[in-house]
């Protein structure tokens, strides 16, 4: 008999530690979830900022080569300042060419 009562209660220690066991397992079942649902948004965001950033890099990109353009569009200006001179007399604009040939052209500003 008392082999009896010692298996019942290896049976019931057995038993006990299962059901913590599955408490233990239904509760880190629900961890998991949880976090595979964060993930899943975490996921979501970065998809969304890696869009943002490229979206930037393409602003720059464009920026700078605007910003080249602009630097381009300046030098010629300037080149074409040296090579004409604007001289304004009584309402007549004289354009004289700084060329080797000197020639000039005339005209009237209004």
């Amino acid at each position: 008999m008392a082999i009896y009562i010692v298996m019942i209660l290896a049976a019931a220690d057995h038993l006990f530690e299962y059901e913590e066991a599955h408490e233990e397992n239904l509760t880190l079942s629900k961890q998991l979830q949880e976090f595979q649902a964060d993930r899943a948004l975490v996921v979501g965001r970065e998809k969304d900022l890696n869009v943002k950033v490229e979206s930037a890099d393409a602003i720059r990109n464009s920026i700078d080569n605007t910003d080249s353009r602009i630097g381009e569009l300046e030098l010629q200006l300037q080149k074409m300042k040296g090579y004409y001179s604007r001289v304004s007399c009584d309402g007549l604009i004289f354009v004289k060419r700084n060329g080797n040939d000197g020639s000039s052209v005339e005209g009237n500003s209004s």
